[in-house]
């Protein structure tokens, strides 16, 4: 691939930065991350970035943040699998959601609190968090046009597998879509907003912000 076909596919498409597999000995698994690069073909990514910890111009096998930041920074884990949720309840400070009900939200938040307890963690300590994309407009009709043409082009597929999970609307009828992840559990939203132009989409999330404060 030369400079201009990577210029092209960086800006056309789903990038994808894939779990780098490793066995119980902490050696590169080289057949179970073939089999997870095959499982992400279908998905339409026209980029795969390979991490590691050593590259052409970098090396992170004794990298280090000096001073630790202050207050630190909580390690929130995404993922719908059940071992994405252990690692949560486990290792992290929180959980964060995407294409959930927000019963399936619930149940996430039991489990981690379970696990954690199990862990002798404290799981009061936990923010949990939805990833949300939202569309803003005067109406519903209105508001369903950019954000389905934006998800779309985003994750080049259609829409309407997303559309129970994604509300649309006036920042009154998003709110009362995202009511039900508060009572959840649902501490942060994490919201991608879409609208007829980008200041409209500001106002639109200040407002909710406020709604569900």
């Amino acid at each position: 691939m030369n400079p201009q076909e990577l210029k092209h596919a960086l800006s056309s498409g789903l990038l994808s930065f894939p779990l780098t597999d490793f066995d119980s000995n902490l050696q590169f698994d080289a057949k179970g991350y073939a089999k997870r690069l095959e499982w992400l073909m279908p998905y339409g990514a026209t980029v795969l970035f390979a991490a590691g910890g050593t590259g052409e111009f970098f090396s992170l096998d004794e990298a280090l943040i000096v001073p630790a930041p202050s207050p630190r920074v909580p390690l929130i884990v995404g993922g719908r699998s059940d071992a994405a949720v252990r690692r949560a309840a486990k290792f992290g400070d929180g959980w964060l959601g995407i294409w959930v009900s927000p019963r399936r939200f619930s149940a996430v938040c039991d489990q981690i609190a379970g696990e954690a307890g199990e862990a002798g963690r404290d799981s009061n300590a936990f923010e949990h968090a939805l990833n949300v994309w939202c569309g803003f407009a005067p109406t519903r009709e209105a508001a369903r046009v950019p954000l389905a043409a934006q998800m779309q082009d985003f994750y080049q597929m259609p829409f309407e597998p997303f559309e129970r999970y994604s509300p649309y609307g006036t920042p009154e009828q998003v709110a009362e879509f995202l009511s039900p992840y508060v009572e959840s559990g649902c501490t942060r939203f994490n919201v991608i907003p879409c609208a007829d132009d980008p200041e409209s989409a500001i106002v639109a999330v200040g407002e909710l912000r406020k709604l569900l404060a």
